[in-house]
This record gives structure tokens, C-alpha cells and sequence, in this order.
């Protein structure tokens, strides 16, 4: 079996199989073309694999119109900004942020590096 086969395989012309709780396994159909892609995303390291695959998931959208995204952002940073002030939140500093966000991809290169 490839890499990575044993969460989800192909089987066959245009059809994914993907193990399910209990035993029981999930039969897709999907165009070639997804099958041709799926296999080859398979033989990916698992970061890699994980990382594509979180972006096609943000890729399907929930239908919401653009104006909708902007009004819940607008919304979201309005809240924090009131908790902000209000006091039932601190602000982090940037340097902080900053050595967090270093610390992460510094983290990430050695999981990758070490397979």
C-alpha cells in the first residue's frame, strides 16, 4: 500500500474509499482527474499532506457572500477591541508575537527535518 493509504485509498476508475468508525468504510466518487490528484497528495510527507489539506478545507466556503465575511471581521475585531478596553482582555506585545511566531516555524523546520 502507498504512504498514507490506510486513512483513504483509491479504488478503482474514479472512486476513493475512506475508512469509517466501526469498520465500515465510505465509498466517493470523484472524477479522475481528483483521483489522479488524491494519490499523488498521498505519497506527500505527512506535513505537507496536513498543510494542503487545511487549505483546500478553507478553500469550501459556507456560502456566505463577501460582504457577510467582512461584516463578521468587522464584528469580530470591534468585540475584541471592547474586551480590549473594557479590561476582560491584555494586549501581547509585538515582541512577544514576534518570538512566538519564530519559535513555531523555527519548531516546524525541525519536525520536518527529522521526518
Amino acid at each position: 500500500m502507498a504512504r498514507g493509504t490506510a486513512k483513504a485509498c483509491s479504488c478503482g476508475q474514479g472512486s476513493l474509499i475512506i475508512p469509517l468508525p466501526g469498520g465500515r468504510v465510505m465509498l466517493i466518487d470523484v472524477s479522475d482527474e481528483a483521483r489522479r490528484i488524491f494519490e499523488a497528495a498521498m505519497q506527500l510527507p505527512d506535513a505537507e499532506r496536513a498543510a494542503l489539506a487545511s487549505v483546500l478545507k478553507d478553500s469550501v466556503g459556507d456560502g456566505s457572500s463577501l460582504e457577510e465575511i467582512e461584516a463578521a471581521w468587522i464584528a469580530e475585531a470591534e468585540r475584541r477591541r471592547d474586551d480590549l478596553r473594557a479590561g476582560r482582555t491584555t494586549a501581547v506585545p509585538w515582541q512577544d508575537v514576534r518570538r512566538e511566531i519564530f519559535e513555531m516555524i523555527e519548531h516546524a523546520r525541525e519536525q520536518r527535518a527529522t521526518g
